[in-house]
């Protein structure tokens, strides 16, 4: 999974850059996800690109969630609610990395 990290990292940048109109887009989505399955070069791996969310599935259960400005589906960490969420991402394994801005020190 973690070989999947990188290309899957760079095809997010790809489809930031292929935003446009709704049309442009959902062509550049598929493209885009296309393009990620061919360099991950393994045919178990299913990848989705919504808008500004990426997911890797893997056939054997696996999932990687990169992007989105979304509080993660987790309940092991409680919600921050201060500032705002740039960016969420969770390998479905326990592993979570969510990015904030706008969040003052006195705010922990």
């Amino acid at each position: 999974m973690k070989k999947l990290l990188v290309p899957v990292f760079l095809i997010f940048l790809f489809s930031l850059l292929i935003a446009g109109c709704r049309a442009k887009e959902d062509i550049g989505q598929k493209i885009g996800e296309k393009i990620v399955e061919g360099i991950v070069g393994n045919e178990n791996v299913d990848i989705d690109i919504d808008d500004d969310k990426i997911t890797v599935k893997g056939k054997d259960g696996e999932t990687l969630t990169l992007g989105g400005i979304e509080w993660p589906d987790i309940d092991y960490i409680p919600e921050f609610k201060k500032g705002e969420i740039i960016s969420a991402s969770n390998d479905g394994q326990g592993n979570v990395m969510i990015l904030f801005e706008k969040v003052a020190q006195a705010d922990f």
